[in-house]
C-alpha cells in the first residue's frame, strides 16, 4: 500500500541570518484622492516574510483542493520544519488532517524574525534531520494500512514457503522459520513524500552539497529504523526534493534552476533559484502541480468594467484569471492533444502558454457566458469534476469571478480554434466547450466536458437498440393519483398527549402505516386500462373515486358515495348507456350485453371499494352495506364476489430474520401463518371452503455471527425425518397398554400334531 509523495509534506524553513536580508524589492503604498493616487512611502520585506507567504500560499492551495475530503486515508497532511541552530518541528505528530492556517500563524508568530547575529550559514543540519525523521513516522492512515496489508504479505510469503520442496539435510540443525520475523513483515508500507526547503545560496556548489547532505540522511535514518522495534516509524522508501533557492533582487547569484534529476536510490531532487518577489509566489505554484498532480487553467476573455474617470464613460476591459485544479480535468483534452503534461514539448498547435514569469505553462481557455434559457439536453456531458482555487487569489479579477460563481451562476470555458482541434464539432450551438464552471455547497468545482465524440454514447444503432418503448395503455393519471394519496408527511406531534402512552404492536415495524396505507389502497390496482373497465368511464365515477380516497369521510361525503351507488343501482332497470361506447378494455368482449357489462361494473366496484374498506367507519358503511346489501344481492353477485372485512397485516422480515430458528418456534410460526392463511381463503373464497394448497416447508434463518455443529445438525434433520416417516407395530397399536401377542392367529396345536 502506498499513499504517495502528496500525502506528507515537510517544509523546512531556514531562520538563519541570511533570511534577514531585505529582499530589496520594495512596495509602493498608496493612497487614493479624488481622482488620482498618490505615492506615500516604500516599504521593503525580509526575505523571511516573503518565504512564509509562500509557505501559506502552499497551504493555501492544499486546503481550497483537498479538505473536507470524505476519505480519511487520502488526506494531505503539512508539516513545517525551522531550521537555525537547534530546529524545531512545529507540528508534533502527522494527525489525521491537515494542519489549519490559524495554527501556522500562531506557530510562526511565536518564532519572530531571524536574528542578524546568528552566524549559521545556510540551512543547518539540524532541520534535515529532522525533517527525514518526521517523515520516516507514519500516518495515522500509514498506520491502518500496514495492518491491513500486512495478513496479506504474510499469506502470500506462506505460499510461497509452502510450494517450495528444497530438501534440507538437517532439518534439526535449520532454524525456525516462525522465529525468524524479516523487515518486509513489518513494514509493508510504501513510505514516500516530499520535502520543500527554502534555502539561500548564490552558488551552485553549495546547492549539490545541500542535495547530497539530505541524501545521506536518508541512508543513516534507514538504517536506524532497520534497527529499531518500533512499528510507528518506517523506512523511506523514495523522497522527492524541492530546494527553492530565495535570493535578494541587488545579490548577483550564479545559482541556477534544474529540472528533477535522480540524486540517489531514494533521492530525486529539483532546484528553483528566484529572486525575492512574486516570482517566489509562481515557483511555490509549479511546486505544487507537481507535488500533488495538479494542472493550470487560464480563462481569458472575462468582461469587466472599469470605473469611469471624471468626465469618461466606463470602459470594459478584459481580464484573464489563472484557476489551479486536478489534473483529471484535462484527462479529454489530452487525449485529443490539445494540451500536453511534458513542458518541454512543443507547444505549437495545442492550449498551452506561458503566462509572463510564470514557470509551468497553463491551458488557456475562453470566457463564454451560457444562454440563459437554453434547454437542458443542450448541454454537453460531464465527465469529471474536482475543485479549483484562484492561482491570485486576492486579485480584483479573482474575487469578482468567484463572488460570480458563488452567486449560483456559472462560466462555460470554450476551446479556442487551434490547428489539433480541426476536425471536432460543437457540443454547445455553434461554440465547442471544455469545461463549466459552477458552485456547489460553497466550492467552486470545474466541469469536464465531453469534447470529442463517444463511442457508445454517440452511436446512433446503440442508441436505437437502447430506446424504450413507448408504454401503451397505461394508467398514468391514476398512477400520479396514487403516488398523492401515498406521499409521505411528518408527523405533527400533539402536546396535549401523554409521552407515556402505551406502544401498540405494530408500532415496532418500521413505517407501518404508509406501508399499511399502500398495501390497502393496491388490493385490486390493475396497470393498464385495458384490464379495467370502470376506470376509463371517469364521467361516471371520478367523483366516487375523489371522495373514497380521503383518509376520513364525513357525513356529507358519505351520502354523496351512497348516491353514486344508487345511481348505479339504478342503471339495471334503465335505458340509459353506462359508458362510452367505443371502450377498450379486455373485460368486455365486442357485442357483449348491457346486462354483462354492468355484471362486470359491479364486479369491479366492489374490488375497489374493497381497498378502502378499512380506512374509516364511513368507508365501510359507504362500501360494504351500500355495495354488498344493496345492488350485489339485487343482481345476484353475491356468490361471485365477498369483500373481506379483515385488514392488511404488515411484517416486519428484518425482525423475522433476527428470531431464534427453533423448532418449537417453527411450528407454532407454521401452525399460525397455516392458520391465517387457511383462513383468509376461506373467506375470499366464492363457496367459503378452503383450497387445497401444499404447506411451504420451514427454513433454518442464520442468526449473525452463529456458529453450529454440521454433523449434529445433520444427525438431528435424519432422525426428525425419521420420525415423521415412521409407522408403528399395528399389533402394538391394538393392544394400547396391554401386551402385545406376537402371532394372534397362529394355531399350535396343528404344529403338535406334525411332530406326533
Amino acid at each position: 500500500m502506498g499513499l504517495g509523495p502528496d500525502h506528507k509534506v515537510l517544509v523546512v524553513l531556514d531562520h538563519g541570518s541570511r533570511f534577514a536580508k531585505n529582499a530589496g524589492n520594495p512596495l509602493n503604498i498608496t493612497l487614493k484622492e479624488s481622482n488620482t493616487s498618490r505615492t506615500v512611502g516604500k516599504c521593503d520585506k525580509s526575505l523571511w516574510t516573503w518565504c512564509v507567504e509562500a509557505t501559506l500560499e502552499l497551504h493555501r492551495v492544499v486546503f481550497d483542493l483537498f479538505s473536507g475530503e470524505h476519505d480519511a486515508g487520502c488526506a494531505r497532511l503539512v508539516r513545517l520544519v525551522l531550521a537555525d541552530c537547534v530546529g524545531r518541528v512545529l507540528q508534533p505528530r502527522w494527525g489525521t488532517e491537515l494542519v489549519t492556517q490559524q495554527e501556522i500563524l500562531n506557530s510562526l508568530s511565536a518564532i519572530g524574525l531571524p536574528s542578524t547575529s546568528d552566524d549559521s550559514d545556510g540551512v543547518a543540519l539540524s532541520g534535515i534531520t529532522l525533517a527525514i525523521e518526521a517523515l520516516s513516522q507514519l500516518s495515522d492512515a500509514q498506520i491502518k494500512g500496514d495492518g491491513s496489508c500486512a495478513p496479506k504479505k504474510k499469506e502470500g510469503r506462506t505460499k510461497e514457503e509452502r510450494s517450495n520442496f528444497s530438501r534440507v539435510p538437517k532439518c534439526w540443525e535449520t532454524p525456525s522459520t516462525s522465529s525468524v520475523t524479516s523487515e518486509s513483515d513489518r513494514k509493508v508500507v510504501e513510505n514516500t513524500g516530499s520535502v520543500v526547503i527554502f534555502t539561500s545560496f548564490a552558488e551552485d556548489e553549495r546547492l549539490t552539497e545541500l542535495e547530497n547532505e539530505v541524501a545521506d540522511v536518508i541512508n543513516c535514518r534507514n538504517r536506524i529504523i532497520k534497527s529499531l522495534q518500533d512499528n510507528s516509524f518506517s523506512c523511506i522508501n523514495h523522497v522527492k526534493l524541492y530546494i527553492i533557492n530565495v535570493l535578494p533582487n541587488d545579490q548577483i547569484s550564479t545559482a541556477t534552476s534544474k529540472p528533477f534529476r535522480e540524486i540517489s536510490p531514494t533521492l530525486s531532487s529539483c532546484i528553483f533559484s528566484r529572486p525575492a518577489g512574486d516570482q517566489l509566489i509562481s515557483v511555490i505554484h509549479s511546486v505544487s502541480i507537481n507535488i500533488y498532480d495538479l494542472v493550470s487553467t487560464t480563462i481569458s476573455g472575462i468582461p469587466m468594467k472599469e470605473e469611469a474617470q471624471q468626465g469618461q464613460s466606463a470602459v470594459a476591459i478584459n481580464y484573464d484569471v489563472e484557476l489551479l485544479h486536478r489534473r483529471e480535468a484535462h484527462t479529454e483534452l489530452e487525449r485529443l492533444g490539445l494540451v500536453t503534461t511534458n513542458a518541454t514539448e512543443d507547444f505549437t498547435g495545442t492550449l498551452m502558454v506561458y503566462a509572463g514569469s510564470a514557470t509551468y505553462p497553463t491551458a488557456r481557455l475562453v470566457w463564454s457566458t451560457p444562454v440563459p434559457k437554453g434547454r437542458w439536453n443542450t448541454f454537453p456531458r460531464n465527465r469529471h469534476a474536482s475543485r479549483v482555487t484562484p492561482s491570485a487569489v486576492n486579485s480584483r479579477p479573482s474575487v469578482c469571478l468567484s463572488s460570480y460563481l458563488l452567486q449560483g451562476r456559472n462560466v462555460m470555458l470554450e476551446v479556442t480554434r487551434v490547428a489539433k482541434c480541426e476536425g471536432l464539432l460543437s457540443n454547445v450551438g455553434a461554440k465547442l466547450i471544455a469545461h463549466t464552471l459552477i458552485a456547489h455547497g460553497g466550492h467552486i468545482y470545474i466541469h469536464a466536458n465531453d469534447v470529442g465524440p463517444h463511442g457508445v454514447l454517440d452511436c446512433q444503432a446503440t442508441r436505437e437498440k437502447m430506446q424504450l418503448k413507448k408504454a401503451a395503455n397505461g394508467r398514468i393519471s391514476d398512477f400520479v393519483a396514487l403516488m398523492k394519496e401515498s406521499s409521505l408527511h411528518l408527523p405533527v406531534p400533539d402536546k396535549t398527549e401523554s409521552n407515556e402512552k402505551p406502544l401498540s404492536a405494530t408500532s415496532a415495524v418500521a413505517c407501518v402505516q404508509p406501508r399499511r396505507q399502500l398495501l390497502r389502497v393496491t388490493r385490486y390496482w390493475p396497470l393498464r386500462t385495458d384490464h379495467c373497465f370502470i376506470y376509463n368511464i371517469p364521467k361516471r365515477f371520478d367523483a366516487l373515486f375523489a371522495i373514497m380516497r380521503q383518509p376520513q369521510l364525513s357525513t356529507v361525503d358519505a351520502d354523496k358515495c351512497k348516491q353514486v351507488i344508487h345511481q348505479l343501482a339504478a342503471l339495471k332497470d334503465s335505458r340509459e348507456r353506462l359508458g362510452e361506447v367505443t371502450t377498450a378494455t379486455r373485460l368486455v368482449k365486442e357485442g357483449s350485453s348491457r346486462e354483462d357489462q354492468l355484471r362486470i361494473a359491479f364486479l369491479e366496484m366492489a374490488r375497489h371499494l374493497g381497498n378502502y374498506i378499512n380506512h374509516s367507519e364511513k368507508h365501510a358503511e359507504a362500501s360494504l352495506f351500500h355495495v354488498f346489501h344493496l345492488f350485489l344481492q339485487s343482481t345476484g353477485l353475491e356468490r361471485s364476489v365477498k369483500i373481506s372485512t379483515s385488514d392488511v397485516t404488515v411484517v416486519d422480515r428484518t425482525r423475522m430474520k433476527r428470531q431464534e430458528p427453533t423448532t418449537a418456534n417453527f411450528a407454532v410460526a407454521s401452525a399460525s401463518a397455516m392458520s391465517s392463511a387457511a383462513s383468509e381463503v376461506r373467506n375470499m373464497s366464492r363457496s367459503n371452503s378452503p383450497l387445497p394448497k401444499k404447506p411451504r416447508k420451514s427454513m433454518y434463518l442464520w442468526k449473525p455471527n452463529e456458529t453450529l455443529n454440521l454433523y449434529d445438525y445433520l444427525v438431528e434433520k435424519e432422525e426428525r425425518h425419521h420420525r415423521a416417516h415412521w409407522v408403528d407395530f399395528v399389533g402394538r397399536v391394538k393392544a394400547g397398554n396391554r401386551p402385545a401377542h406376537l402371532y394372534p392367529n397362529l394355531d399350535l396345536s396343528a404344529a403338535s400334531a406334525k411332530q406326533d
